[in-house]
């Protein structure tokens, strides 16, 4: 009998310490610090706090303080975006997002018109005489194929016919490129490419090609 109500004691005494000393911890100032509520004391409570997206302080097995927080702050803003006013915000900034990307696509479309407009002017460029403007005003041909037109007219002499302007400029030096360039005016000592005289309406169409 004594044996049996000394166990029992223990037993309570036991149990007491431990109740005393986890309501000393969460009321410690570092448990204060460091946590959020009670502690968690069961495997489910700590598994339904991580569900609801909180992070579990390991030393205390309580809900951290910061995650908390953070989660609060999360909620708050939440909140605020559904608000009458956020919602009226949010619906003018769309508004005038729309509005700014209508304008820019009206921009754009005046650009093309502007662009469908222009008409090319055809006429007989030399490429043995022709400045680099002049060559540059040939519809296919760019400002640095000119220039280097020239530099090599001016290093390696004249040009002979169309073939040798195809081996000596790498940019003529393609099928299509030469057709284009002879389409538009392009000419060697007076000469279109064979078959494929200056025609205003096709330099047009590559004129437009060019301009996109």
């Amino acid at each position: 009998m004594r044996t049996h109500l000394t166990a029992s004691m223990m037993t309570v005494s036991i149990c007491f310490s431990i109740s005393s000393c986890s309501n000393d911890a969460s009321t410690s100032q570092e448990y204060q610090n460091a946590c959020y509520g009670e502690p968690l004391l069961t495997i489910e409570q700590r598994n339904q706090a991580l569900e609801d997206g909180y992070t579990i302080n390991q030393q205390y097995k309580c809900i951290d303080l910061n995650s908390y927080r953070a989660m609060q702050e999360a909620q708050a803003q939440r909140e605020a975006a559904r608000s009458p006013e956020a919602l009226a915000q949010k619906k003018a900034e769309d508004e005038a997002h729309d509005a700014r990307n209508a304008q820019q696509r009206q921009i754009r479309q005046a650009e093309k018109d502007a662009k469908r407009a222009l008409r090319y002017e055809l006429r007989l460029v030399e490429i043995n005489t022709a400045s680099t403007a002049e060559l540059a005003k040939v519809c296919s041909i760019r400002e640095e194929t000119a220039e280097k037109i020239v530099k090599e007219r001016i290093n390696g002499g004249q040009f002979k016919d169309w073939v040798d302007v195809m081996h000596r400029v790498i940019a003529l030096s393609s099928a299509q490129n030469v057709l284009y360039a002879s389409t538009c005016g392009l000419v060697v000592n007076g000469a279109s490419f064979d078959g494929v005289p200056a025609n205003e309406e096709k330099a047009q169409m590559i004129f437009q090609q060019y301009l996109r």
